[in-house]
């Protein structure tokens, strides 16, 4: 029974391999593409040959391709030119190495005609011929085969030995071996070949891999109002338009975070002022009473306290005159400062009424002094509180931007997100002197978040039998804005549900992808042209790098077709 396999022109020597072992049949053909991989190398042929001898199969390739025949044949295999319908190979190729033969001696001959007295050209003997043949293509052994096979397909390596006839050697012993004029020509043909051959191909393969292409097509959009109602659920498995359901991503996470701030309280440090007041009482014969820290004011305004508590004697009348009780007190400064360092001075206490103050009343005959000012900046109430309300809206405000780039293809909605602080502490503490201070902030954070695709999918579902035949709902670029949290937020949230109120666009339905495909090679001129048959179709822009181009790139990879709506 034989077998017929066929190879695809890519196909790797692993792949036929494993094929030829998979059947079971003894004879097999091989229908191998011209050009194909396998026939790029004789180690391939070498390798599949001795595989299929050990597992006792008997392999023929049936082929068109001239160098894969020619290496086929070398390493024994039979060879057929092709296959007919009923799978019976035709054409054996029987005079191959004739071929092969032929191939060589064209070479022989071209070199013939260089080499000078490098060969003879009328040489007949047929040994000698075997050695000309043995000096241009290296048949010696199965390692030098191997090197060569490798580039085989296109230039055989030529070795470049001198062959002379037994006479020529004799007669060259005694005046010495002259080396031919023309030594190692077809070897520098083939090099400036190669030379001459990478320009072009350095500008075939930048032709073929720099060149990348962006269509945008502008097309005109209809407006179509959409006002739907959607939950948001944590355990959801997809977009059910029926429950109006999606899923989505739920977060709570609560972190600690510190940051420094500024000190910009003040306090004066300095010392205060002191001296000594006369009290008079010409209200009542009676004592009057002042408790420790009442207060004084001068003229001036400078308000003292009293040190002490004082007991100010009553009136008393002499001699018919009336003579007020009086005593002296020391009194401190209500404030640290110099500029409490007055003189001599009248004082009204502050706390005793119009008429009282008028009968009781103090006076200083002398300065009062030992005030200076020193104003050190402390930890207010107000840095603590202001640095508090600036840190969590940072915070927050870095949790929403996390929140978008750790999920881009996700929808964030700022209402959604909600930051709070659970505890703060500020270190130093309120009221000590420090000009920075550092806030220790625990925050809760929570949001709710939904893909993009999801919410796309949900919307073309509820809105397909609103939408007219031929268009399409262009959703690419969703406002955020447009949708509004309904449900709070709970201590533990697993749904929420959310309203979207906006006007979406309609669009002409584009396979965006099928034209991408049919864009290959083609003149920008004739893709405007093609694509403005479309009646929305308003304009058609390119954008070529890294140089400007009339036709688009070969590799459609390298083409990216976009939609652009003109509102």
């Amino acid at each position: 029974m034989k077998r017929v396999i066929y190879l695809e022109v890519d196909e790797e020597i692993t792949s036929a391999i494993d094929k030829v072992k998979k059947v079971d049949e003894h004879a097999i053909f091989l229908v191998i593409p011209k050009g194909a991989t396998l026939l790029q190398s004789v180690i391939n042929l070498r390798l599949l040959n001795k595989e299929a001898d050990k597992i006792g199969k008997r392999i023929s390739i049936v082929t068109s391709d001239k160098v894969g025949k020619a290496m086929a044949a070398r390493v024994g295999l039979p060879v057929f030119t092709n296959i007919d319908k009923n799978g019976i190979p035709q054409g054996l190729v029987a005079e191959i190495e004739k071929e092969e033969s032929a191939v060589k001696n064209d070479k022989e001959e071209e070199f013939e005609e260089d080499a000078g007295p490098l060969i003879h050209t009328k040489v007949k003997d047929y040994k000698a011929k075997n050695e000309i043949k043995k000096a241009y293509i290296s048949e010696d052994s199965e390692a030098d085969d191997l090197k060569e096979d490798e580039e085989l397909s296109e230039v055989p390596t030529l070795v470049t030995r001198e062959i002379r006839n037994k006479s020529e050697d004799i007669q060259g012993s005694g005046e010495g071996q002259k080396r031919p004029e023309k030594v190692h020509i077809a070897s520098r043909r083939f090099i400036w070949a190669i030379f001459l051959a990478i320009p072009v191909i350095l500008f075939i393969l930048g032709f073929i891999f720099l060149p990348k292409a962006e269509v945008i097509i502008a097309v005109a959009s209809e407006k179509m109002p959409v006002d739907a109602k959607f939950a948001v659920d944590k355990d959801a498995q997809g977009v059910d338009a029926k429950q109006g359901m999606i899923p989505g991503k739920f977060i709570d996470d609560i972190k600690e975070e510190q940051k420094e701030f500024d000190a910009t309280g003040k306090k004066d440090v300095g010392a205060k002022a002191t001296g000594m007041v006369t009290l008079y009482n010409k209200w009542d014969s009676d004592a009057f009473t002042l408790k420790k820290g009442t207060q004084m004011r001068s003229g001036s305004g400078k308000v003292f306290l009293l040190v002490s508590e004082v007991s100010i004697p009553g009136t008393t009348i002499n001699h018919g005159t009336i003579v007020a009780g009086q005593i002296s007190a020391a009194v401190e400064a209500e404030l640290s400062g110099d500029s409490y360092n007055i003189g001599a001075s009248d004082f009204v206490i502050v706390k005793l009424s119009a008429p009282e103050q008028v009968l009781v009343y103090g006076k200083s005959l002398s300065n009062m002094s030992g005030g200076s000012t020193k104003e050190v900046k402390i930890v207010s109430d107000a840095d603590v509180a202001k640095s508090k309300e600036t840190f969590i809206k940072e915070v927050s405000d870095n949790f929403i931007k996390k929140l978008k780039a750790d999920n881009k293809s996700y929808i964030v909605i700022d209402k959604a997100v909600k930051t709070e602080a659970v505890s703060f502490e500020a270190s130093p503490a309120v009221g000590a002197e420090a000009s920075k201070f550092t806030l220790k902030l625990k925050s809760r954070y929570r949001a709710v978040i939904f893909d993009d695709a999801d919410i796309n999918r949900y919307f073309t579902k509820i809105l397909e039998a609103q939408v007219p035949e031929g268009k399409q709902v262009y959703m690419s670029e969703i406002d955020s804005s447009k949708f509004a949290l309904l449900s709070e937020f709970k201590d533990k949230l697993n749904s929420a549900e959310f309203r979207f109120s906006a006007n979406v666009d309609l669009t002409p339905k584009l396979d965006l992808e099928k034209i991408k495909m049919s864009l290959v090679l083609k003149k920008k001129s004739d893709i405007e042209k093609s694509l403005k048959e479309y009646a929305s179709v308003k304009s058609v822009k390119f954008k070529s790098t890294p140089f400007s181009m009339s036709i688009m790139p070969l590799l459609p990879s390298h083409i990216a077709v976009k939609m652009e709506v003109i509102k």
